[in-house]
């Protein structure tokens, strides 16, 4: 893309180039009519180059399509510009005495050949253009290029999002999975709570059982206490009656032995009594 300073220059060349066409005419043509007509058309060329200048400066930050069917249309009309330039000189030269009209046939060919390099100029130009547009199409290719890499990216960027997409969707069912699993459990915490529960109630009933039991026991207890107590009074009472019969049997054996002794007695005497009734008996004989 030319440089608003390089468009600038290249007006100013144009510039200059009218002004040596309009030097044909200096002899031929009426000098302060041709410099009216030449002040007129140059103002024209730079009023041109001003705003192909501001143009410039706008395409740096506008769109280019637009800015180059300005400078189309542009270059039309400094095309225009330039016939519309040479007509006039022509209608000028036409309008001269015959006497001056075989220098202004002359000058007429010195003008078509100028105007010949003009448009050799404009086709450097054209060809200046195509080459600028073959860089731009060179760079709209870039681009396009860079835009597909982007679209390779982004279409990779994609495939990863799915694959991620496709991780979290197994994730998402592994955990739905562990939920359902977790699930069961608390139903089954919930089962084990309730036996648990269930228990409880039992383990709370034999307890209870277990409490009756023991009050019972304890009233047994206190029965066998009272039994043993009944028992040691009754012991107590055996051995007094123990005692009593010893006593008796004391009693007895004296008895007994008082028995003897009066046996002995009454056998001493028994024999005494039969010494004496022997005695008597042979007393008698």
């Amino acid at each position: 893309m030319a440089s608003p300073s390089a468009v600038s220059e290249d007006w100013k060349s144009d510039d200059l180039e009218i002004v040596s066409v309009g030097d044909l005419y200096n002899g031929s043509c009426d000098k302060k009519y041709w410099s009216s007509s030449r002040f007129f058309f140059s103002s024209g060329k730079k009023i041109v180059s001003l705003i192909l200048w501001a143009i410039k400066l706008f395409e740096l930050t506008m769109g280019a399509h637009i800015i180059w069917r300005l400078k189309k249309v542009l270059k039309y009309l400094c095309f225009c510009s330039n016939s519309a330039l040479i007509l006039w000189k022509t209608v000028s030269c036409a309008a001269l005495p015959t006497s001056k009209r075989g220098m202004a046939v002359a000058t007429h060919a010195e003008l078509l050949a100028a105007e010949n390099e003009l448009l050799a100029a404009e086709n450097e130009l054209l060809a200046a253009e195509n080459e600028l547009l073959a860089a731009e199409n060179e760079l709209l290719a870039a681009e396009n290029e860079l835009l597909a890499a982007e679209n390779e990216l982004l279409a990779a960027e994609n495939e990863l999002l799915a694959a991620e997409n496709e991780l979290l969707a197994a994730e998402n069912e592994l955990l739905a999975a562990e939920n359902e699993l977790l699930a069961a459990e608390n139903e089954l915490l919930a089962a084990e709570n309730e036996l648990l529960a269930a228990e409880n109630e039992l383990l709370a009933a034999e307890n209870e059982l277990l409490a009756a039991e023991n009050e019972l026991l304890a009233a047994e207890n206190e029965l066998l206490a009272a039994e043993n107590e009944l028992l040691a009074a009754e012991n107590e009472l055996l051995a007094a009656e123990n005692e009593l019969l010893a006593a008796e049997n004391e009693l007895i054996c004296y008895s007994a032995e008082l028995l003897a002794a009066e046996n002995e007695l009454l056998a001493a005497e028994n024999e005494l009594l039969a010494g004496e009734g022997t005695s008597v008996m042979k007393g008698a004989v």
